[in-house]
């Protein structure tokens, strides 16, 4: 077993994630209370916002990382390879 290292850019993440909600192809289901929970609660950096600088403040966002990483990555694997087999 080995892993990959894994760092995406964090707006381009979240820009996919969020067209992946707004276009009913990422449901979360009413029971993941705290991942909803985070959704809600995401928060801008005010103090980087103020420099012209879009970042989020990197602060109770453990379940939104938890399914970023997967989604982007099988995301990267569908436009690497093409396969008909990764439907996202």
């Amino acid at each position: 077993m080995y892993t990959v290292t894994f760092k995406p850019d964090t707006l381009e993440c979240i820009g996919i994630i969020q067209d992946l909600i707004f276009s009913n192809h990422l449901l979360v289901c009413e029971e993941c209370r705290e991942l909803i929970k985070q959704f809600n609660t995401y928060s801008w950096d005010r103090k980087k916002q103020g420099q012209g600088i879009d970042y989020p403040l990197m602060v109770n966002d453990h379940a939104v990382d938890a399914i970023r990483a997967p989604i982007i990555k099988r995301r990267n694997l569908k436009k690497e390879y093409g396969s008909p087999y990764i439907n996202l």
